[in-house]
C-alpha cells in the first residue's frame, strides 16, 4: 500500500509537468507562425540627400523672427538697448567657438535682406572737439542714405581705460539706435540722439586705443544684445591719431617714448575674435583718419597718421583668405570739411552690394539661394554670398549650403 501511494504521487507530478511543457510548446508554435513585419532599416546618405522618413540630415532652419525682438508695449521696437526692452534673443551658436553645423549635412538659413549693424569708434580726446561737432552736424545725410535698411547704430570711444569698450548710452536710455519698421519720427529721433552723444565730454586719457576698445567691446557681456546674426557688421573709426597715438612707430624727428602695441592693439586680433564669435556676420572696418602719407593733413590737424587704422580698413589678402568673413573697407580723411563726402561712400557701398554671410567656407557648387521664393543670380566670395541682382531690402532670403570639412 505504501509503495502504491509513492507511485501515485510520482505519476501525478509527472503528468502535471508534461501538461505545462505541452502548453508552452503550443504557445511558442502559435506565436512563431505569425506573419510579423520586421522591415529592414533603410540606409541613408546625407551627401546624396536621399529622403528617408523620420531621418533628417538638416539642422532646423534659422528663421529671422527667431532673433528679432518684439516690443511688449505695442510700439515700434527698434531703438534697442540693454534695459530689457525690445531685446533680441541671440542664437546660442553665434558667439561660441564651436562649429554651428555638422559637416556633411546641408544647412539652411532664412533671414531678411538689408540688416546692417554699425559701431562707431570715436576718438573723444580734446583735439577732436571740432571734428566730432562736424560729424554730428552732417550725420543726418549719412543716416538718410541707409534709412531703408534695417540698421542698428552704437558707439564706443577710444578711451579704453575708462569706457572699457562699453556701448555708450544715448539720451533715450538705450545703447543702440534702430528703426526696423522705417518710421520717419523714429528716424529723426535717432539723428538727434546720435548728434548729442557724439559731442559728449572729452575723455580722461591721452592713450587713445580704438582697436583695443573694439576687442574689449567683444569681450564685454553687457554689449551682447547689440550683436545680431546674419548682418553686415560695420565699424567706423574716427580719429586724428593712431592706435596709442603713434601706432607703435616713431616718425622721423619724433623724440620721446613711443608706447608699445599689445595684442589687443592689433587689427588681426580683432579679426580673429570677431570671426570666431560672430560666424554668421560679415565685417567691414572703415576709418576717417589722417591717411598715411598725407603730410598736409598732419600739419592741418596737428595729429598723427593712422597707419594701424588704415591696416584695419585695408586688410591683406592673407587675412581675407584666412578668416573669410572680413572685407575691405573705406579710408576717409579727418581733414575734410565735408564729412558727408567721407561717410557717403560707406553708405553707398552697403546700399549697392547685398551680401549674405555664411558661417563657414562652403563646399564647391553647394550653395543655393532664393529671394522671396525666386531664384536670383549670385556668386560666392569666401564666406559670403554676393547677390548679383537688385533685390529689395526687407525681402526674405533663403539659402542652403554644405560646409567644407576642413573649415
Amino acid at each position: 500500500m505504501k509503495l502504491f501511494n509513492s507511485y501515485g504521487k510520482w505519476y501525478l507530478k509527472s503528468l502535471t509537468l508534461m501538461v505545462f511543457i505541452g502548453v508552452g510548446l503550443l504557445g511558442f508554435y502559435i506565436v512563431g507562425c505569425q506573419d510579423l513585419d520586421f522591415s529592414a532599416i533603410p540606409e541613408y546618405n546625407c551627401e546624396e540627400e536621399i529622403n528617408v522618413e523620420g531621418v533628417s540630415c538638416e539642422e532646423p532652419e534659422i528663421e529671422a523672427n527667431m532673433y528679432e525682438g518684439e516690443s511688449t508695449d505695442g510700439e515700434a521696437d527698434g531703438e534697442g538697448g540693454s534695459d530689457g526692452e525690445g531685446r533680441e534673443p541671440r542664437d546660442p551658436r553665434v558667439r561660441t567657438g564651436k562649429p554651428p553645423i555638422q559637416y556633411g549635412s546641408r544647412t539652411t538659413i532664412q533671414t531678411v535682406i538689408g540688416k546692417i549693424d554699425i559701431l562707431f569708434v570715436v576718438d573723444n580726446s580734446g583735439s577732436m572737439k571740432e571734428e566730432l561737432a562736424s560729424i554730428a552736424n552732417q550725420f543726418d545725410s549719412f543716416l538718410n542714405s541707409i534709412r531703408d535698411m534695417d540698421y542698428r547704430i552704437a558707439m564706443i570711444t577710444t578711451d579704453w581705460l575708462n569706457d572699457r569698450g562699453r556701448l555708450l548710452q544715448f539720451p533715450n536710455g538705450r545703447t543702440f539706435l534702430g528703426n526696423p519698421n522705417r518710421i520717419s519720427s523714429v528716424h529723426n529721433e535717432n539723428v538727434a540722439h546720435f548728434q548729442k552723444t557724439v559731442k559728449r565730454p572729452v575723455g580722461n586719457t591721452d592713450d587713445e586705443r580704438g582697436i583695443y576698445a573694439l576687442n574689449m567691446a567683444l569681450d564685454n557681456s553687457s554689449n551682447a544684445d547689440f550683436f545680431r546674426p546674419h548682418t553686415i557688421f560695420v565699424v567706423i573709426i574716427v580719429s586724428d591719431e593712431d592706435e596709442r597715438s603713434y601706432g607703435g612707430y616713431a616718425p622721423p624727428g619724433q623724440h620721446g617714448n613711443v608706447p608699445p602695441l599689445e595684442s589687443y592693439d592689433l587689427p588681426e586680433t580683432f579679426f580673429r575674435k570677431f570671426s570666431h564669435q560672430n560666424k554668421y556676420s560679415t565685417l567691414y572696418v572703415h576709418s576717417i583718419i589722417i591717411k598715411p602719407g598725407d603730410t598736409s593733413c598732419v600739419g592741418k590737424a596737428g595729429g598723427l597718421e593712422g597707419r594701424i587704422y588704415a591696416q584695419a580698413s585695408n586688410p591683406s589678402s592673407a587675412i581675407l583668405a584666412k578668416y573669410g568673413n572680413i572685407r575691405k573697407g573705406h579710408v576717409g580723411s579727418i581733414c575734410s570739411s565735408n564729412y558727408s563726402s567721407q561717410l557717403g561712400p560707406i553708405g553707398d557701398l552697403h546700399l549697392n552690394e547685398v551680401i549674405l554671410p555664411l558661417p563657414c567656407f562652403p563646399a564647391s557648387n553647394s550653395v543655393s539661394l532664393k529671394v522671396d521664393g525666386k531664384s536670383v543670380g549670385f556668386r560666392v566670395v569666401d564666406r559670403q554670398i554676393v547677390v548679383n541682382e537688385r533685390v529689395s531690402f526687407g525681402a526674405q532670403a533663403k539659402y542652403s549650403f554644405y560646409c567644407k570639412k576642413n573649415n
